[in-house]
Formats: structure tokens, C-alpha cells, sequence
């Protein structure tokens, strides 16, 4: 039996061998060249993945940037982790203190000190 996505009305089936096409799409154009051919629903299908690629590479280069910001900012000893939340860091030092950093619109890193859980 089909299964059919609510989203997109497109059989899973399509939309695995969409997904196949999409992965090995590069800018050259000759690889493009099977998005003129797609349904309205497919298209909408597609328009989810490369939204969801854009979001993508905005958080990790959010966080990369994040992550410059607190190396130069904090000599490396003093660090004990950093580990990343979605586009945000949670940075915690070697004395136990723990903070939340996050980018600006402007580009301002931000550290907001958590509670300690102690």
C-alpha cells in the first residue's frame, strides 16, 4: 500500500527518489534541470527540503561564530565544555559557571549566565 504524506499528497516512494535527486544536486546547472518537470505538490516538497537546507547552514554558521567569539574571548583554560544547542552554545567554565551564547541580529555575541543546578 502507498502511504501518502498529509504535507505534500506525494506517495513516499516520490518523495524518497526526490529526495535521492535533491541530495546529488550541485550549482551546476545540468543538474537542476529536473526541478522544471516537477508537480505543483512536488514542488512544495522540494521547496520544504531547500528550506531546510538554508536553515541549516544559517544555525551552523551562527554557532561557528559563536564558537570564534568565545575562543578568543576566554583563555582555553579556563574552559572546561562547550557544546552547541540549536544555533546557541552552552559554554561552562572550569570554576563551574555556566552560560547561554547566542548571536544577535546585529552579530553581537550575547552570554547569559545560567542558575546553578547545585
Amino acid at each position: 500500500m502507498t502511504q501518502i504524506n498529509d504535507a505534500t499528497m506525494l506517495p513516499e516512494e516520490r518523495r524518497e527518489g526526490l529526495y535521492r535527486i535533491w541530495t546529488e544536486e550541485t550549482e551546476a546547472p545540468e543538474t537542476q534541470e529536473w526541478r522544471d518537470d516537477l508537480t505543483p505538490e512536488e514542488e512544495i516538497y522540494v521547496e520544504s527540503l531547500d528550506r531546510g537546507f538554508s536553515a541549516g547552514c544559517r544555525q551552523i554558521s551562527t554557532v561557528i561564530l559563536i564558537l570564534d567569539d568565545i575562543y578568543r574571548s576566554f583563555p582555553e583554560g579556563k574552559i572546561q565544555e562547550v557544546s552547541r544547542r540549536g544555533s546557541h552554545c552552552r559554554l561552562e567554565f572550569t570554576d563551574g559557571r555556566v552560560y547561554d551564547c547566542w548571536r544577535d541580529d546585529d552579530g553581537k555575541v550575547h552570554y547569559t549566565e545560567e542558575e546553578s543546578q547545585a
